[in-house]
């Protein structure tokens, strides 16, 4: 959690500093949201939803095409309750130390914006995205009745993609936005999947 505050303080000071000097024809974004594991099934069992934090920045190419590049940190809850149905002898575990699981998106993102009247305040899209994602995993220590076993885990960086779709709302100088997306890391067994639920300001 100390992380997430962190880097939301970050973010926030950077975008504050950009919104006062953006002259540019940028458009820059952060948001806040929720994540939720969706597969493979250790990582549902293992991991309850959790918070995540973003930052964008943006070039619009055509009148219904925009080009980003985004960062996004998601983090997930450790479920010690979960973690146990997935051993084999759940039943001679007395606790587990440790845990919690986070991704780190680093992503170019492709946003269609849908045809819509020009005096409308809210427009809908679809977007898509590519690139890399830090999959990290901490470690665990579960402790039985007869004995203790160490799980390692190790961070990978993998290809990543995300897609989705997204409601904005035009205001004077900034608009809301909700986005509703899939993101996918192509780990090494089996692809790590979750469901990234975000609301932020685009400026």
């Amino acid at each position: 959690m100390k992380k997430l505050i962190f880097f939301f303080l970050i973010s926030m000071y950077i975008v504050s500093g950009l919104l006062a000097k953006n002259n540019s024809g940028f458009l820059f974004s952060i948001h806040t949201g929720i994540s939720k594991p969706v597969a493979p099934k250790s990582f549902l069992n293992s991991y309850r939803a959790g918070a995540n934090f973003g930052i964008g920045i943006g070039k619009k190419i055509f009148s219904n095409f925009t080009l980003y590049g985004n960062i996004c940190y998601n983090e997930f809850t450790f479920d010690q309750i979960g973690f146990k149905k997935t051993l084999e002898s759940p039943d001679e575990v007395v606790t587990v130390e440790g845990g919690g699981a986070s991704i780190l998106n680093f992503l170019v993102k492709t946003r269609f914006t849908f045809p819509h009247k020009s005096d409308n305040q809210g427009i809908s899209y679809v977007y898509g995205s590519l690139g890399i994602n830090r999959v990290s995993e901490k470690q665990l220590i579960v402790i039985c009745s007869e004995f203790d076993k160490i799980i390692s885990r190790k961070s990978e960086n993998v290809i990543g993609t995300e897609f989705g779709l997204g409601i904005e709302i035009l205001l004077k100088n900034t608009n809301l936005f909700i986005e509703l997306g899939l993101n996918l890391s192509f780990t090494k067994d089996k692809e790590t999947t979750f469901l990234p639920i975000k609301f932020g300001i685009r400026f």
